[in-house]
């Protein structure tokens, strides 16, 4: 059964941020748009409120996300436990898909929990849940903005990756008018969308073009040619070169 209880207020948030000196930010594994976004957001604003900030991931931050700011603060934890404060998890409704990082957290004081998806479970001690959002990003800049933490260029373009990312560049039924309200404050904030377009939907490895043949020389049609269907097999991304990022 969903927990349905309610969130966390964001002073009630933030109040536990300034509680605590170590904070660790997590997301899911296989690292999307939106959680690598709203992870590095997370973390730049954490830098301003003055903590001691880690970072860590199951899986490697993909290529095409690395121009982000601090994207090289993004992790695989050590084979050790390390103690924190406070662990803030994104756009993660499962605690056990935050994957190895769970091993090396040692002690931690508290573990706070910022999502949109509808089947959270709601594992924090503070839950902040809103299925009626298209991305954990956009959760986050609203905290953000009422905590009165500054929007730098960095989160900005942060923030606007996991908004454009989850929501199919603004295109998909789940975007509202705050969502392109949100988009237009962070590109006032310094997000430069054409380097952002660039970099998540115009540049292409050459392996990834490769894997493509390769994945349509298998195309079938049915039902009157109104289902297609195409195959990935191991062996295709071996003979490409490619990584399954791509």
């Amino acid at each position: 059964m969903t927990n349905t209880a309610p969130n966390s207020t964001f002073p009630e948030m933030l109040a536990a941020i300034h509680a605590s000196e170590s904070v660790l930010v997590l997301a899911h594994q296989r690292p999307d748009g939106d959680a690598i976004g709203s992870q590095l957001a997370m973390a730049l604003a954490l830098d301003q409120l003055g903590k001691s900030v880690t970072v860590w991931n199951h899986d490697p931050v993909p290529k095409k996300f690395l121009f982000l700011e601090g994207a090289d603060r993004i992790t695989h934890p050590p084979a050790y436990s390390v103690d924190f404060d406070l662990a803030i998890v994104l756009d993660n409704s499962d605690r056990t898909r935050v994957g190895s990082p769970l091993d090396s957290v040692g002690k931690c004081n508290g573990w706070m929990n910022i999502d949109h998806h509808v089947t959270n479970g709601r594992y924090g001690d503070w839950n902040f849940i809103l299925p009626t959002a298209p991305a954990a990003g956009e959760i986050l800049y609203d905290f953000l903005v009422s905590s009165q933490i500054k929007i730098t260029s960095g989160i900005a373009a942060a923030l606007y990756v996991a908004i454009s990312t989850d929501t199919g560049s603004f295109q998909y039924a789940s975007t509202t008018p705050h969502t392109m309200e949100v988009g237009a404050a962070l590109m006032r904030a310094g997000a430069d969308i054409d380097l952002i377009a660039q970099q998540i939907y115009q540049s292409y490895p050459l392996a990834r073009v490769r894997l493509l043949h390769l994945m349509l020389g298998t195309l079938e049609l049915a039902a009157n040619d109104r289902i297609a269907s195409i195959a990935l097999t191991q062996e295709m991304l071996a003979e490409a070169g490619a990584k399954r990022e791509d």
